[in-house]
């Protein structure tokens, strides 16, 4: 009765409503993380996925059904930059999803296609 609004708010929620008065977080070092980015055919996924997940601390697949590929992206903490550069990657300062440039030019190229509904295109774009 005296606050309507914040009443149709919560009627909804099932009870779940709740605010956030004070909170813990745990932190951990920053990690300099070399990123690779590759495609495979989406039924190699099945035999590698074990194997990548047991041996790369992150691990990401997406799968492109329509297509039949998969993009891999995996990283692993190294000591420093340039022991990642050593081992050929792009010395990005900050945050990078990709591995260089032309990783990134290759999955924009890969989503714009896709959403022009040019499938063929796009399925070269992936095989370069």
């Amino acid at each position: 009765e005296t606050s309507p609004t914040l009443f149709r708010a919560m009627a909804p929620s099932m009870g779940l409503f709740g605010a956030v008065v004070e909170m813990e977080m745990a932190v951990v070092p920053l990690e300099i993380l070399e990123a690779r980015l590759f495609v495979v055919p989406m039924d190699d996924v099945i035999h590698c996925f074990d194997s990548l997940m047991k041996t790369n601390k992150y691990a990401r697949v997406v799968v492109y059904p329509t297509i039949k590929k998969a993009t891999i992206w995996t990283a692993n903490p190294v000591a420093s930059r340039e022991a990642a550069v050593a081992n050929g990657a792009t010395n990005n300062v900050g945050y990078a999803n990709f591995r260089n440039d032309e990783e990134k030019v290759m999955l924009e190229s890969f989503l714009d296609l896709c959403n022009e509904n040019e499938f063929e295109q796009a399925d070269e774009v992936l095989e370069r």
